[in-house]
């Protein structure tokens, strides 16, 4: 079996150009791998011929990559001559047997010789795939490392001098973007040197990144088409854009990647006859997919984009092998990607909500929200597995899969800022509007003006926990800064708005004193102060107490002392940072019981009726509500529309397919491979 990579078979060291060896081709052989010319071998005087092409323009292209056919389809008019016709269309090249003409390959010679030295790309492959591969799991570990030692075999040898095919340029380009991606984390707790071998980690990011520019333009121009170590690398390019503050250029490096896994078939993986390869390539694909679609849904919420995926994504496309060593697969354990799945889910959630709010523009409405809400907890947050629950999750794997804990809060995070993007429209609505509404949405909407607040202060309290988690160094990690900056944001216009009242107006002690003192706390932000609530609310208690507007500036402002701390190395900390601080001197300004353009109007101006007690408002994860929505609103159409029910706890440990990886075992290469696998065993 393969590993995980874009080949059928792993890459022949001595390429000999038979006829046997490119039997799936797009190009013709001669017998020494250089493409036939027309009238070569029939008798015709060289002197008549016409002056042979380009090689890259006289190459003979399949139907895939002529007309631009989907290869996995099994209904496009390719599939169609596969299956009825007969005729053999070369399924699955992507790549895998186009060769570099030689005037390309002393381009790729001249740039791979400015790589930086081996034993630095070592480190930071071994950094990555120990301290960073847990955010995204694009990167099957054992198959990997045996693709890299392969390369390098492949150029000790100097078999660059033979041909060589599009995907090992591919692969080289992957290993450059992972350990730029890498050397992004560094310094870290364990390594505190700003260094490799002499080398500043700036130098090691800005070589990695030009040599595997300058590379990929190689590969596009020869090969279109692409492989999976092309989506990979893709990816890895646009979480550094945004580790560097780029979100834009991140966001469209993020299309162009999903762009190549649509023309490569990923979305048509399920249940596809005609999908050949091996197993674990079926998976990582399935895998990079998953991410795709995370990351889109995420990126086109947090930016107001248009989703590349729409409702394309099939969830029977979700990955289904075990693939993590640490624990049995018939144990009830967590996979390492099971996060990922639980983000796609969420994604495919939110797909629906988004399509039932309507068109941009269209006025909030407080029952459909409460309704959206509910749906929200009763068919994912209740469903989520015992390891990522949001109330006391189960904690027995966090010694063993010691990634667990940082992608327990990841989720937490998401979560709460799926919320906040629910409830937020909120704060557009104008004062006198509110007014003229009914008395039931006004309750509802002090309700989830508490339920934002309380949204934005478990985000904080998460984002604390995986910062520290990661040994609260200064990181560039996005999800570090943009998931507190939102949250922080969200409170202060709260504050601005005057939508929550001030303790001292109101009168009210208790609960409050217990939250001062937590946001007086080194922890970044006042997350913790407003953990107990949460938790709370999270257990279906009434939520009988407002959040009040000293905890919500006392969040902003260590949320605001976190990220000028972070914006010494981070573009998008020291931006996130300039801006809550206009935010907060705003607040500072405002007179008391003065909103600021808001629909508050001195406090408490959207507490219910005293008729109406605050125990009926609907708590923030609780789906038993006192205050019952079926008498005014009937249920909205499509919310159904996307099942989980396939992917919840009883299923996720069920259905993970077990991987050995003595299955990996291929015939090309063994000394590599046996040199590999030991040197692996002992780390």
């Amino acid at each position: 079996m393969a590993p995980a990579g874009s080949l059928d078979q792993l890459p022949s060291a001595a390429s000999n150009g038979n006829t046997e060896a490119n039997a799936d081709a797009d190009v013709a052989p001669e017998s020494n791998g250089r493409e036939q010319s027309p009238g070569a071998g029939d008798g015709t005087d060289a002197a008549m011929r016409p002056p042979r092409l380009d090689t890259d323009a006289n190459r003979r292209l399949g139907l895939a990559e002529i007309f631009g056919y989907s290869e996995e389809s099994d209904t496009n008019l390719l599939g169609l001559i596969y299956h009825v016709g007969g005729l053999v269309h070369y399924p699955h090249h992507s790549g895998r047997t186009v060769t570099l003409p030689q005037d390309r390959l002393r381009v790729v010679k001249r740039e791979m010789a400015k790589m930086p030295a081996r034993p630095i790309l070592d480190f930071l492959l071994q950094f990555f795939l120990t301290e960073v591969n847990w955010m995204t799991q694009l990167i099957h570990a054992p198959s990997f490392m045996l693709y890299y030692y392969s390369w390098w075999a492949k150029q000790s040898l100097q078999l660059l001098d033979e041909a060589i095919q599009v995907t090992h340029i591919d692969f080289t380009v992957l290993i450059l973007r992972t350990c730029a991606f890498a050397a992004q984390f560094l310094p870290s707790p364990t390594y505190t040197v700003d260094s490799i071998r002499g080398m500043p980690l700036t130098r090691v990011r800005e070589i990695c990144n030009t040599v595997a520019t300058n590379l990929n333009e190689v590969a596009e121009a020869v090969n279109e088409r692409g492989s999976l170590f092309r989506v990979q690398h893709l990816c890895f390019y646009a979480f550094n854009q945004a580790c560097e503050g780029r979100l834009g250029s991140s966001w469209g490096l993020l299309s162009s990647s999903i762009r190549v896994a649509h023309g490569l078939g990923y979305h048509r993986l399920a249940g596809s006859d005609s999908l050949l390869g091996d197993p674990l390539e079926r998976e990582m694909k399935r895998r990079v997919f998953c991410n795709l679609y995370v990351w889109d849904g995420l990126l086109s919420r947090q930016l107001d984009r248009v989703s590349a995926f729409g409702d394309s994504f099939n969830m029977d496309n979700l990955p289904r092998m075990h693939l993590t060593p640490e624990v049995d697969s018939e144990s009830d354990a967590p996979e390492a990607f099971t996060e990922r799945i639980l983000q796609a889910r969420l994604m495919a959630m939110w797909s629906c909500i988004k399509k039932s709010q309507g068109e941009d523009g269209t006025p909030y409405d407080p029952t459909q929200a409460q309704e959206l809400h509910d749906w929200l907890q009763k068919d994912f947050v209740d469903t989520l597995p015992p390891a990522f629950s949001l109330t006391n999750p189960d904690c027995k794997w966090d010694e063993r899969l010691r990634h667990l804990p940082k992608q327990r809060q990841l989720m937490r995070a998401t979560v709460g800022e799926s919320i906040c993007h629910l409830f937020r429209p909120l704060l557009l609505l104008d004062a006198a509007h509110v007014r003229t509404m009914p008395i039931y949405k006004q309750v509802l909407l002090d309700s989830q003006t508490n339920a934002l607040a309380l949204a934005a202060f478990s985000i904080l309290d998460a984002s604390t926990k995986l910062h520290n988690l990661m040994g609260a160094m200064h990181t560039r990690l996005p999800a570090v800064v943009i998931y507190p900056f939102e949250a922080a944001v969200t409170l202060a216009l709260i504050c601005i708005k005057d939508l929550v009242p001030r303790e001292s107006d109101i009168g009210v002690t208790g609960l409050q004193p217990d939250l001062k003192a937590r946001a007086n706390s080194t922890s970044t932000g006042t997350a913790s102060s407003m953990e107990d609530v949460v938790a709370t609310t999270q257990g279906g208690a009434p939520q009988s107490q407002p959040v009040y507007r000293e905890a919500c500036v006392a969040a902003v402002e260590e949320t605001l002392n976190c990220l000028q701390a972070l914006a010494e190395i981070s573009v998008l900390a020291e931006g996130a940072a300039q801006n809550l601080a206009l935010l907060l001197s705003t607040i500072h300004g405002m007179p008391k019981n003065g909103a600021v353009g808001g629909i508050g109007t001195g406090g408490a101006a959207l507490l219910p009726s005293p008729r109406v007690s605050l125990g009926q408002s609907h708590p923030l994860f609780a789906h038993d509500s006192d205050l019952s929505l079926s008498t005014w609103l009937s249920a909205s159409s499509g919310l159904h529309t996307v099942s989980t029910a396939e992917t919840t706890t009883d299923t996720l440990g069920d259905d993970w397919v077990s991987f050995e990886l003595s299955s990996l075992n291929d015939p090309w290469n063994t000394v590599v491979q046996d040199g590999f696998l030991g040197d692996w065993n002992k780390k």
